[in-house]
């Protein structure tokens, strides 16, 4: 077997990262996040850094870290990512610029002055109909077992529940001094 040529002598490799956001990565490292939050800190560091530096992240330095930068970079950063990227980045950017504050590296952490996208609320999802159903069904087939046993309310809790949009918890705190009679003969569950 002929022997194989030698490797080419390494070329001098600019690191990828400036050596304080290194420190950063390690003391995340400490705490064991997963390899998915780790690649997401690089990403979310490389992006705005790209921007803050001209394309060179590795030379960024903590005094290039300002109101002004992380404002300018984040409405650049925003033209083309969604609004869920933009809250992980500025996430990740507010942690580290929590780090560089608490380390004495950096004056102020700039992000609570940098906008981010508002996360939309979410109205609870209901129950499906054949669950309602079934639900509903059982209350109405099931003989009473006991003498305090009541379908009727039974009925009357699921259904208010369920029109009401209670949750569980709700639900479980409900108590009869809950409910408050209007004037047209119905009721508002307070």
């Amino acid at each position: 077997m002929p022997p194989r040529p030698s490797p080419p002598a390494a070329a001098a490799v600019e690191p990828a990262n400036p050596p304080w956001f290194e420190r950063f990565l390690n003391d995340r490292r400490t705490r064991k996040p997963s390899a998915h939050t780790l690649k997401a800190y690089q990403q979310d560091f490389a992006a705005i850094a790209t921007l803050i530096t001209d394309g060179r992240p590795a030379e960024m330095a903590v005094t290039d870290i300002t109101r002004d930068s992380m404002r300018a970079s984040f409405a650049a950063y925003a033209a083309d990512h969604e609004a869920a990227s933009i809250r992980r980045c500025w996430s990740t950017w507010n942690v580290l610029c929590t780090y560089l504050y608490t380390g004495e590296e950096l004056a102020a952490n700039p992000m609570p002055l940098v906008g981010r996208p508002k996360v939309e609320k979410s109205l609870p999802k209901a129950l499906p109909r054949p669950a309602v159903e079934a639900l509903v069904g059982a209350v109405r087939e099931e003989p009473p077992q006991r003498v305090t046993d009541w379908p009727e309310r039974d009925l009357a809790l699921i259904l208010t529940a369920l029109l009401a949009g209670l949750r569980a918890e709700e639900l479980r705190q409900a108590d009869v001094g809950d409910i408050r009679p209007t004037g047209d003969g119905a009721a508002v569950i307070h």
